[in-house]
Formats: structure tokens, C-alpha cells, sequence
């Protein structure tokens, strides 16, 4: 984050089941511990599931499984949410509401984006989403080459 992005003191949380330090399977006990001891980090702890983009953390540390399960839930939550108030735009005549979906459509479409980068790997990797269209493909491009120029994003110094 801070070379991708240049946030001096990126906010690192841990994605557990709970904000208290005991909560968590294995993994994310240890992990939480390791994080907890780096002083070379900004850790602000344990970050809930409600809590993943709420903005309380810039980089969100889990497994790539339940990671997916956070973007694929959120997705669908998403992707629910503006089709009912295009439905309800449509039952009530009401055009000012379809303003509100391409807002939130301009602000949450993953193709804006790119992809996530995947961190601890030796060469650069950015996953795109499954249904990524050209404009998404050509923002991972833009990432990758970001990385080319950064390659502490993906090096261990």
C-alpha cells in the first residue's frame, strides 16, 4: 500500500470472527500474533466480517479462501440490493433513484479496479475476477506494470 498506493502507514487488519484477540481459528490466532508483534507494521487488530469495508483498514490479512467468501458475499449483497432498487425505480415511476444506481455502480464495479494483488510470491500476480471484462483487464495490465516499476510490492528486502 505504501508503494502501490503511497499511504505512509497503511492500517493492517486481520479478518476474524471477532474484534477481541482470542477469537479466531489456529491461524488466525497465530497470525494475529505475528502481526500484533511487527512493529514495522500499522496492525489495528482483529477486523469482523460486518467490518470489511467499512474503511476501519487499508489491507485486509486472511487465507485465500475466506477472502473470496468476503468478495463473492459482498458481491452478491451488492449486485441484490441495486437490482431491487431498479425494480423499485420501475414500480414507482420514479427515474431520481436510477441516478442512485449508476452511482453505486460507478463507485463498486470490480472492472474499475482491476484485480487484488496476491502478496507473498516471488513475481507479480494480480487476480482478476472470473467474469472480468476488457476494461478490468486492461486496469490489472496498468497494476502489473505499477508493480514493474515497484518491485519492492512483491520482493522482500
Amino acid at each position: 500500500m505504501r508503494d502501490m498506493y503511497r499511504l505512509e502507514s497503511p492500517r493492517i487488519g486481520l479478518l476474524s470472527n471477532g474484534a477481541e484477540e482470542t477469537k479466531g481459528n489456529a491461524l488466525v490466532k497465530e497470525t494475529h500474533k505475528l502481526l500484533k508483534e511487527d512493529e514495522g507494521i500499522n496492525f489495528v487488530g482483529n477486523i469482523e466480517g460486518t467490518n470489511a469495508l467499512s474503511g476501519d483498514c487499508d489491507v485486509l490479512v486472511c487465507d485465500g479462501f475466506a477472502g473470496n467468501q468476503v468478495l463473492k458475499n459482498t458481491e452478491g449483497i451488492a449486485r441484490r440490493i441495486i437490482t431491487d432498487i431498479v425494480k423499485y425505480s420501475k414500480k414507482t415511476g420514479e427515474p431520481k433513484f436510477m441516478e442512485l444506481v449508476a452511482h453505486l455502480m460507478a463507485l463498486y464495479d470490480f472492472n474499475s479496479l482491476g484485480g487484488g494483488i496476491v502478496l507473498g510470491v516471488s513475481k507479480p500476480v494480480i487476480k482478476a475476477h472470473g467474469a472480468a471484462n476488457e476494461t478490468s483487464i486492461r486496469n490489472v495490465i496498468k497494476m502489473l506494470m505499477n508493480m514493474a516499476e515497484n518491485k519492492k510490492v512483491y520482493t522482500r528486502e
